[in-house]
């Protein structure tokens, strides 16, 4: 993918304030993926920009219908 067209999202462990009437929830992370998620944190991150040097890619997702039922 050209670096010009990336998009930018957060994966989130908890509610993020700050985001708020910014941003659109359009999915929830759930089962054993939690634990990919909890790797995530562990990147390392430019002291200057909070952003991680080597980014992650997303290779694969499972669109479940209505995965906000709790809401």
């Amino acid at each position: 993918m050209d670096k010009t067209s990336a998009v930018q999202f957060f994966i989130t462990f908890d509610k993020c304030d700050w985001l708020d009437k910014k941003n659109t929830i359009f999915g929830k992370v759930v089962g054993d993926t939690i634990y990919n998620l909890a790797r995530l944190n562990e990147l390392e991150t430019d002291p200057e920009t909070d952003r991680p040097v080597e980014p992650p890619f997303i290779k694969s997702t499972e669109v479940l219908w209505n995965p906000f039922e709790d809401i």
